[in-house]
């Protein structure tokens, strides 16, 4: 273990360290001594966390058991030592993460000593195996190049790391079959990526066909050209957004459909300029009407779905007349809107349904 032992500058610094605190010095010197003794220590934790940092790499790769506890002593030791320093226990702070560096190194010759151990090779090429069998899988669904090229070279990789362990060169075995894991972990991770863009694109194309179906009560009828030129083009974006999704390009899709939801807004701003309380106030009492006339014909017969879709229409009835209450007039005229096309088309389904 002779690379690992601390350089004697290292051990003299210290002693003098350890003096300062055992031994005792004048109380006029007291201050400024203390102050570089604090930076002194800290300088050592320091060097110790980065020993710790080594040796936590090198078992994770290793799966040694010695080397797993050596680390969780030196981790034990490290953390006596920062309390000790925190407590200005400064004689034990020094002693403990010295104690704790030594386990450190101690626990990276083992992992050392494992790299050129067989069966440790032999399993981590098994392990590859099993990760590059998944990437297969999943790959075999996805249309993406990428994850092909990926998978390609985690098997070539694969198979220079089998052909190395076959010649005893056991580093270089390690070594790319460490390399054909990475990769295939990289195809599991881009096609988990695509299937939660699957996922945000179809959130994203329903909200905007919602906001199309809404606006449709408004924007057509508002008879303003620019509106409508507008709402169209929305409309025709948001169509290729879907061919875009059904082609698997989620990314477009989403932006389609997001420049789609804009256009509408803007068409809906335009037609908000033209939209007055008396206009609001008139469909709302159309609609309240048609509700008079027809509440009688859809209770006298028996149609679930009939009656369904005109107690939904009373539903957005009553959200238009709570929007008109608080002044919000383009909202109200959209339910309202919405209220009389589902009230209307239940009263067609009884009349239908008697003929």
């Amino acid at each position: 273990m002779r690379n690992f032992r601390l350089k004697k500058s290292e051990n003299k610094k210290l002693v003098l360290i350890f003096l300062l605190i055992v031994v005792g010095i004048p109380l006029f010197l007291v201050n400024a001594a203390e102050a570089q003794i604090k930076e002194n220590i800290e300088r050592e934790l320091e060097k110790t966390d980065a020993v710790i940092v080594r040796a936590k790499e090198a078992v994770w790769e290793s799966r040694n058991p010695k080397a797993e506890n050596l680390l969780k002593m030196a981790e034990s030791l490290q953390s006596e030592a920062k309390k000790a320093f925190y407590m200005i226990g400064y004689r034990l702070a020094v002693e403990f993460t010295l104690k704790a560096r030594k386990r450190a190194y101690e626990a990276i010759g083992f992992t050392k000593k494992d790299e050129e151990n067989e069966n440790l090779v032999l399993k981590a090429i098994e392990r590859t195996d099993q990760v590059i069998s998944k990437a297969k899988e999943v790959a075999g669904r996805s249309e993406n190049r990428r994850v092909f090229s990926l998978l390609e070279m985690a098997v070539n990789n694969q198979q220079k790391a089998k052909e190395f362990f076959k010649e005893h060169k056991l580093k270089m075995a390690l070594k790319f079959t460490l390399k054909a894991r990475e990769t295939a972990q990289k195809v599991l991770s881009l096609t988990n990526k695509g299937k939660r863009l699957d996922r945000l694109a179809r959130k994203e194309l329903e909200i905007t066909d919602r906001f199309i179906e809404k606006a449709s009560a408004i924007i057509p009828e508002s008879q303003i050209q620019k509106a409508d030129q507008l709402f169209n083009q929305a409309r025709s974006l948001q169509e290729k957004a879907w061919d875009m999704f059904n082609q698997k390009r989620f990314a477009k899709a989403i932006k389609n459909s997001q420049k789609a939801r804009e256009l509408v807004k803007k068409a809906l701003r335009l037609v908000e300029q033209d939209i007055t309380p008396q206009m609001v106030e008139n469909a709302i009492e159309q609609n309240e009407r048609l509700i008079e006339k027809g509440v009688e014909k859809i209770n006298a017969v028996s149609n679930p779905e009939a009656q369904s879709t005109f107690e939904n229409g009373l539903s957005h009835q009553s959200k238009a007349r709570e929007y008109y209450r608080e002044g919000k007039f383009k909202a109200a005229l959209a339910e309202a809107k919405v209220a009389r096309r589902l009230i209307s088309k239940a009263l067609e389904m009884i009349q239908e349904g008697g003929m």
